[in-house]
């Protein structure tokens, strides 16, 4: 039965994305709007979304009942979950065009950086444990995947999109930007002599690379701007990429960044990396400038420190992870962290949610304008 299951998750999953139970109130007295003006249209794209999830919805009883009536036939059972297989990748990719139109960019490869809050040794490991729960994520899902920096004060990683099997991984930013925000750990420190229990922060970042190119932030790298040095890359290297001056550092000197990379064997392939972390960290200086100069005009812009948690991870004394925003809440943190389906579920509840809450405010609007 793990076919029609698969198939009532993304039934759900839709139903949510389309907010098809307060549309559908809110349409029936309106089904007389529609056509010409932009509000009609929008209007008449929310009622097309729900006579699509009516129709896989409808799909979704008949396999139930097929499923009942054959009781223990194997071999039309196999060809049935064939059938159920073939309609869950039917609606996920409703799914994911109905919610991934609601999150700007979100087919742009995605910059995702993660930064250790205060607490020495055991958020800079959280840190490390995050940035690699994203790396496993988004390896077994299909996205490619370049390690631009991870040193002790940022994990800096750039997820780009395929076209693999899994559909979502055409989805960089639109899969991870929800994950923006203070991520909370409790557990039994390893760093502490006495075991004790320890909570550590790191906050996540997400944008799209394709801001870096924004004309609007005006980022501009001057090659007379730039003092690039080479030198011997430092840790464990195997045979050559400690023996030769690959490592790249580039100082940007009218900012003062300083950025670095010694991933790769050749020194070419570090200069570029290096240049794209450089750009990376000009942007996020222009949005931070742009955000400030925001606040100024229209106030103080809310605390990030404490305020801003999205997801606690509890290892000790129980395992827990619960994300408060969509009332998501499993024992398996494990498998959380070591970028598993739970995860998966995770990230599409949170997509799913969005996409609830800016279709009901979008169709709202458009009601009110006709």
């Amino acid at each position: 039965m793990a076919a029609i299951a698969a198939v009532s998750r993304q039934v759900a999953r839709l139903a949510r994305a389309v907010d098809a139970p307060r549309a559908r109130a809110i349409l029936a007295p309106n089904c007389s709007l529609g056509g010409g003006s932009s509000n009609h249209r929008d209007i008449g794209r929310a009622r097309a979304a729900l006579d699509q999830f009516d129709a896989f919805s409808a799909q979704l009883d008949d396999l139930n009942g097929l499923y009942s009536e054959l009781g223990s036939d194997c071999d039309l059972l196999a060809e049935l979950d064939l059938e159920s297989d073939t309609l869950a990748s039917t609606i996920e990719r409703a799914f994911l065009d109905q919610s991934m139109k609601w999150i700007p960019l979100a087919t742009s490869p995605a910059i995702l950086t993660v930064t250790p809050g205060a607490g020495g040794a055991d958020s800079a490991d959280w840190a490390s444990m995050l940035a690699d729960m994203y790396i496993a994520h988004a390896e077994r899902t299909g996205f490619q995947v370049q390690v631009l920096d991870r040193g002790d004060r940022a994990y800096v990683l750039e997820l780009g999109p395929t076209s693999s099997a899994d559909p979502v991984a055409e989805y960089p930013v639109g899969m991870y930007a929800l994950e923006t925000g203070v991520h909370r750990l409790v557990r039994l420190s390893p760093f502490n002599a006495a075991a004790k229990r320890h909570t550590s922060f790191a906050a996540v970042a997400v944008m799209p690379a394709a801001n870096v190119h924004d004309p609007a932030l005006r980022i501009v790298v001057k090659d007379s701007d730039l003092v690039v040095q080479t030198f011997r890359a430092s840790g464990a290297g195997g045979q050559h990429v400690n023996k030769t001056d690959s490592a790249v550092r580039i100082v940007h000197v009218p900012s003062g960044i300083v950025v670095q990379c010694q991933q790769d064997r050749s020194q070419h392939r570090n200069k570029a990396t290096a240049l794209k972390l450089l750009r990376h960290r000009l942007g996020e200086l222009a949005l931070k400038a742009r955000a400030q100069e925001k606040a100024t005009r229209h106030g103080s812009a809310a605390d990030t420190s404490f305020g801003s948690q999205i997801r606690s991870y509890v290892l000790h004394p129980y395992t827990s992870v619960k994300d408060n925003r969509v009332g998501f809440a499993t024992t398996k943190a494990d498998e959380v962290l070591r970028g598993g389906s739970v995860l998966d579920d995770l990230l599409l509840d949170l997509v799913a949610s969005n996409a609830e809450y800016l279709a009901h405010a979008h169709l709202m609007e458009a009601i009110r304008s006709t």
